[in-house]
């Protein structure tokens, strides 16, 4: 007999959805002001309050960031960085409150049996994004707008007066989240851009329900000291000090933790839900970087010839996470592939250290009388030699593994612990997946797949 299994109206709940993503992102921020933004944010605030004495002076509002933008410029004073951080941080309080509204017909008819094919709704829509102007078509009934396109950051516009097939209505939608998705710089919700994805998990595959790239925040501070060693021909001595830091934090939240959980009836597993990315097209960049250095530099000047020589120590310091499955992790490491490399956090980063000397000699021709210098032409050799180098990478505490050719079996020698738990994962002999669990707490300390 002929089987036949269909699923009914798949429909995307925008008001559920909405509940799940302000939870998620209340951990971020939220009215009490302790989520993890909050207590990032919220400290620098005032930097951007005006200012009452100098701006009542010029009629125009000034904040601590103008001020310090123009007196050390945009990358030394952190200005930019820290405006885009204010952003980011006001665009995902607002964000919340805008996914609501009525669902999506993401699929009127969805046969199981055959290749789980959907007709209908959202699945029927096949048109591609247009650009320019927002254009509104006037509904039927004349009051009502049904939104043919909507531009960021406003959004503005209303699916309210969609009339026909579902087709329109689910697509007119399915523009307003991608438009209030990508309102907010480095954060995306996949989901919400492309509601279709959901279908893939009706079908058992992961998706991306979150993805947060924020901009990379670099600081860069520096301070010179200067003195008049003669004064003709002038005989300058400068003393430099500089420091700066950039962090590139990034991070996903897909539904293959979920996945585990529920498979292996194990809920802390949910946790690999949670992933931080380490790398970013496929490059692999450090979390931190910080660097900095002490310089000399002399110079002599006489009218219309400049002869500087400098010299400095400098250092640049690379802390990254490390993956201990990088051919198959996809560029994210999970709470548990942590756990695995051991239980200090030590462990869970890489690192490299590398001082070096150097030395620059320059020739310019111009001016140079007083406070008026105009180089004509300059020429210049810079020297580097590296002093001192260290890569740090953790050295994992597995287990021996022995692999008898024979019969195929593979032993794992327990070696320093005393307490190991092995479980079945997936797969069966030959092609099987296990994890490793040791101590009191039975952390995982070891995954294999053969």
């Amino acid at each position: 007999e002929t089987i036949c299994a269909r699923l009914l109206n798949v429909t995307f709940d925008l008001q559920k959805i909405g509940d799940v993503l302000s939870a998620i992102i209340g951990e971020f921020v939220n009215d009490e002001e302790d989520g993890y933004l909050d207590t990032i944010v919220q400290p620098l605030l005032p930097l951007r309050e005006r200012l009452p004495g100098v701006s009542d002076l010029i009629e125009r509002d000034i904040t601590v960031l103008d001020v310090a933008e123009i007196y050390l410029g945009s990358r030394r004073s952190g200005a930019d960085t820290v405006r885009r951080i204010f952003q980011i941080y006001d665009d995902i309080v607002a964000f919340a409150d805008q996914v609501n509204g009525d669902g999506i017909v993401l699929a009127e008819v969805c046969d199981v049996r055959n290749g789980f094919t959907c007709t209908g709704g959202l699945s029927d829509d096949n048109e591609t994004e247009s650009s320019g102007t927002m254009r509104l078509l006037q509904s039927s009934a004349g009051s009502n707008i049904c939104a043919d396109q909507f531009i960021i950051p406003e959004c503005q516009g209303t699916c309210s007066g969609c009339q026909g097939s579902t087709v329109q209505s689910a697509s007119c939608r399915r523009r307003q989240l991608q438009c209030q998705a990508r309102g907010i710089e480095g954060l995306s919700f996949p989901f919400l851009s492309d509601p279709l994805l959901l279908l893939e998990l009706v079908r058992g595959e992961d998706i991306i329900l979150v993805d947060f790239e924020p901009p990379e925040v670099t600081f860069d501070f520096g301070y010179e000291l200067e003195y008049i060693l003669y004064p003709s021909p002038t005989v300058r001595l400068v003393i430099g000090f500089d420091f700066g830091a950039t962090v590139k934090p990034a991070f996903v939240l897909d539904t293959s933790g979920i996945r585990e959980a529920v498979e292996q009836t194990a809920p802390e597993k949910a946790l690999n839900s949670f992933a931080l990315r380490d790398t970013f097209d496929e490059v692999d960049l450090p979390l931190v970087q910080l660097r900095g250095g002490v310089t000399l530099e002399v110079s002599v000047s006489a009218a219309v010839v400049r002869v500087s020589v400098s010299g400095g120590i400098r250092f640049v310091v690379n802390i990254d996470l490390y993956d201990p499955n990088p051919e198959e992790s996809g560029g994210l490491v999970r709470p548990f592939e942590l756990l695995s490399s051991g239980n200090s956090p030590l462990k869970w980063f890489e690192f490299d250290i590398s001082i070096f000397l150097q030395a620059r000699v320059s020739v310019s021709v111009g001016i140079f009388v007083g406070f008026l210098e105009v180089s004509v032409y300059t020429l210049s050799e810079e020297f580097t030699v590296e002093l001192f180098s260290l890569d740090f990478e953790p050295t994992l505490g597995e287990p021996g593994i022995i692999y008898d050719v024979t019969s195929g079996v593979v032993e794992l020698d327990t070696g320093e612990y005393e307490k190991f738990d092995c479980t079945s994962l997936s797969g069966n002999a030959g092609s099987e997946e296990i994890e490793c669990r040791s101590g009191d707490n039975l952390d995982v300390i070891f995954s294999y797949s053969g």
